[in-house]
C-alpha cells in the first residue's frame, strides 16, 4: 500500500509539472501554413468528462453473478476473485496539447453500497454490502487532425484500487455474523485508440478504445463473528491483458 501510494504522490506531481508547463507555452505563435482561426484543434486545453469501461458490467451486475442461492435460498458460493476491475464507472480527465500531440491525465471511480432482501424461506436475516473502485491513468497521445475530427493514438500508464465488504447474519438458533472482504491493487499500461469530432471550437465528443496490460494483487479474507476462518486470507495475484471496446466515451470542453 505504501508503495502504491508513493506512484500516486508521483502521478500527481508529474501532472502539476505537465499542467504548469503546457500553460507556460507561447501560445501566440502561429504554425506556419496553419490558420488557427478555422482550425478547430487550436486550444490548448481540455476538460473531460464522461464514462469509462462502457462495454464492462455494472457493479450490480458482477454482485448478481457472484452470488448464488442454493435450494434454501440462502448463499451458497461467493468468488470474489471474479470481481469485475474494469467495471462501468464515471470521471473526469485533463489534456493538454503539445506540438505533436497532448499529455493527459484521468480519473474514474465507482462507489456502493446497500443492503439485499431474502425470501422468509432462507436462513439469511440481513445482508450488507459496501464497494468501491479508483483508477487513474496518465500518458501521451498523438493525433492528427483533418477538419472537425481528430484521431489519435497513445500510451496511458495506469494504477487502481478496489474494495469490497459484505456481511451477513444468520437467522439460526445460534445467530453467526459471516463477513468478506476483498481488497485488490493493479498497475499496468494501456494502449488506447480513439476518435473525436468537434461540435464547436469549445466542445467535442470522443469515443475509444484500448487494450490494458495489467497486473493485479488481491487480498480476500472470510471471517466468522469476527474469526477468521482456516483457508483464509487468500491471497492471489495475476498478469492479464483486456481489450475493453468502449473504454472512453466524453464529452471534451476545450479552453
Amino acid at each position: 500500500m505504501k508503495t502504491l501510494s508513493k506512484k500516486v504522490l508521483l502521478i500527481l506531481v508529474f501532472s502539476v509539472i505537465m499542467v504548469n508547463y503546457c500553460q507556460s507555452q507561447d501560445t501566440t505563435k502561429t504554425p506556419k501554413k496553419r490558420n488557427r482561426d478555422s482550425c478547430f484543434t487550436s486550444k490548448k486545453n481540455e476538460i473531460r468528462l464522461g464514462g469509462f469501461n462502457l462495454t464492462g458490467n455494472s457493479f450490480m451486475d458482477d454482485l448478481s453473478e457472484l452470488y448464488y442461492l442454493d435450494n434454501n435460498n440462502s448463499p451458497n458460493g461467493y468468488y470474489p476473485f471474479l470481481f469485475n476491475d474494469d467495471s462501468k464507472s464515471y470521471g473526469i480527465g485533463y489534456r493538454c496539447n503539445s506540438r505533436h500531440g497532448a499529455f493527459r491525465l484521468s480519473v474514474n471511480m465507482d462507489i456502493n453500497s446497500g443492503s439485499e432482501s431474502y425470501p422468509a424461506s432462507s436462513n439469511i436475516e440481513n445482508y450488507t454490502y459496501s464497494f468501491s473502485y479508483f483508477r487513474a491513468k496518465i500518458g501521451y497521445e498523438w493525433h492528427v487532425d483533418i477538419s472537425r475530427s481528430e484521431f489519435y493514438y497513445g500510451l496511458d500508464y495506469l494504477i487502481g484500487l478496489q474494495h469490497f465488504s459484505d456481511t451477513y447474519i444468520n437467522n439460526q438458533t445460534v445467530a453467526e455474523a459471516d463477513q468478506d472482504i476483498y481488497n485488490s491493487t493493479e498497475t499496468g499500461v494501456s494502449c488506447f485508440l480513439g476518435a473525436k469530432y468537434f461540435l464547436t471550437k469549445m466542445l467535442s465528443v470522443s469515443v475509444e478504445t484500448s487494450l490494458d496490460c495489467v497486473y493485479t494483487g488481491s487480498k480476500y479474507n472470510s471471517t466468522v463473528n469476527g474469526i477468521s476462518q482456516t483457508d483464509f486470507p487468500e491471497k492471489n495475484n495475476n498478469f492479464s491483458f483486456k481489450f475493453i471496446p468502449i473504454s472512453v466515451f466524453s464529452i471534451g470542453i476545450h479552453l
